[in-house]
């Protein structure tokens, strides 16, 4: 047993992050079953007779029960936590005036940060949602970035005592150089001022705050043995980054990017499966037409691990939780901090597991199911329009068989009475049809995207129903799509939230006293 608490250095810790990255699960460390999962899902819900859904006959229709869910339940929950513009509520820390007004407060500034000062902030909120549903587990991200915009005045004469006043404003600085004019301007005091001519000042305006970002799934990496992101010992990000974009943001970096190794180069979230399933449904070529040879150095692409784990840095026995930012076998940035700005939205739980099951993962069978009948109905009409035949080639002319035209006379060696004969298809199952509309129930019963939770149950509205039987219906239907709600707030969102308001508390200016 050794004696003293060894230190952990540089060297030791990138091998402790390339350790816990082939430990984890997510992106590209072997967790074949979840990207398959989620390449099926994207063929299931842009309707591509891709994946599980290849055809093996003549028809490619695709049932679209996967893209209902998908589009019904991003409508519906969207509609619940989104419609206003309102996602978070602190609770007051006590029935005082002062912890009323700042619960308020506090919820009214992390709104307008989710959906103003971010530009997107509506669209990746939905992102995020939607990507739970159609893949299971989604993750977002939030963090103070650091943005200014420049604004340029320009004046035709300013008198010496108002530019003076003007640059005050620490904001404003002069561009260029001050003309002096040879006209002088008299003061009511009797002195005389200098007018400066053709001056341009420029005004940096601040513009940083907490900004979102959503997280592919195929480049988040999390501790094979977490439940949860808190209790998670290692959680990371895959992005890729150009050398410009490393030297803009880490300015002290003086390194050589290009010693880095090869083993930064980009891969994982730009190959995976998924990727190309959602770059391929959306109608995107997924082969790279150029590689790191054809660009400058500037623009060279290296991955960039980003990170949270806790490790011992201080030797005091304790891991603290850290931040740390590589390229390689490089650390580009490392951080204390006090904890993960990740959120996770999960609809279905597996209990003590942290990744779940997505809606499509629970109408999967079904819409393989009905993909199946469907494509036995168009292909047996499509039969009994272009049916098979039997011929015999010493008597029949197969091209002309083959190529019908009107009027045309098709030369025969003998009589075609026997030579020739068309076979019909089989016909369809007396209970193909029933089969459809039990499929169909299967699904609103494993997904709870009811016609009625739709508005689309016309049985409701018939003669003999009272009010108060659809309302009872209608709010049974609405039971789960609620329950599903209230785990994306009580998990994820109520993490993004609080941790929009600590990053603003923590890096604003002036911050104010919220306590939530």
């Amino acid at each position: 047993m050794k004696d003293k608490i060894e230190k952990i250095t540089d060297e030791m810790l990138i091998q402790s992050i390339d350790r816990h990255i082939r430990n984890s699960s997510g992106g590209y460390t072997g967790a074949s079953d979840l990207s398959k999962r989620r390449e099926n899902a994207v063929y299931e819900m842009s309707l591509e007779p891709k994946g599980d859904l290849t055809p093996q006959g003549v028809s490619k229709i695709v049932s679209s029960d996967s893209a209902e869910i998908a589009e019904g339940y991003t409508a519906l929950l969207t509609k619940l936590l989104l419609d206003n513009n309102k996602l978070a509520l602190f609770v007051p820390y006590s029935n005082e005036m002062a912890a009323i007004k700042a619960s308020q407060v506090a919820s009214d500034v992390v709104n307008y940060c989710l959906f103003n000062s971010n530009p997107d902030g509506w669209s990746k909120l939905c992102t995020w949602i939607k990507s739970a549903v159609v893949f299971g587990n989604s993750a977002i991200t939030w963090g103070w970035e650091e943005d200014y915009e420049y604004i340029l005045e320009e004046y035709e004469e300013v008198q010496e005592q108002v530019l003076d006043q003007l640059l005050a404003d620490p904001e404003l600085e002069i561009v260029g150089d001050l003309n002096l004019s040879t006209d002088l301007t008299s003061n009511p005091d009797g002195t005389t001022s200098v007018i400066y001519t053709d001056v341009r000042l420029r005004r940096k305006v601040d513009k940083s705050g907490v900004k979102i970002s959503n997280i592919a799934p195929e480049s988040f990496l999390i501790d094979r043995s977490a439940t949860t992101i808190t209790d998670a010992k290692f959680v990371g990000i895959i992005t890729g980054m150009t050398h410009s974009d490393i030297r803009k943001s880490w300015p002290k970096f003086k390194g050589d990017l290009s010693e880095i190794g090869e083993e930064a180069s980009v891969r994982g979230s730009d190959w995976s499966a998924d990727s190309f399933a959602r770059k391929e449904s959306a109608g995107i070529d997924t082969w790279l037409t150029s590689s790191d040879d054809e660009d400058d150095e500037a623009n060279i692409q290296i991955t960039v691990i980003e990170c949270w784990l806790r490790t011992d840095r201080d030797k005091d026995g304790i891991a603290e939780l850290k931040h740390i930012i590589k390229a390689g076998d490089t650390i580009l940035e490392e951080d204390d901090v006090s904890y993960i700005p990740v959120g996770m939205l999960n609809p279905i739980e597996i209990p003590h597991e942290f990744y779940g099951l997505s809606l499509l993962d629970m109408a999967r069978p079904q819409t393989q199911a009905t993909t199946a009948i469907l494509r036995g109905f168009v292909e047996n009409v499509y039969f009994g329009n272009y049916g098979r035949t039997l011929a015999d080639p010493n008597v029949v002319d197969f091209a002309a068989l083959q190529n019908p035209v009107p009027k045309q006379i098709i030369p025969t060696n003998g009589s075609p009475a026997g030579a020739v004969q068309q076979l019909q298809p089989e016909p369809i199952s007396s209970g193909t049809a029933g089969m459809l509309e039990f499929l169909g129930l299967q699904k609103e019963q494993s997904t709870g995207l009811t016609k009625t939770a739709m508005g689309l149950n016309d049985t409701l509205y018939v003669s003999g129903n009272s009010e108060a039987k659809m309302s009872g219906a209608q709010n049974a239907a609405q039971i789960r799509i609620e329950h599903i709600a209230r785990r994306f707030v009580e998990t994820g969102i109520k993490d993004l939230c609080r941790g929009v308001l600590r990053e603003m508390k923590r890096n604003m200016k002036n911050p104010a006293r919220y306590n939530s």
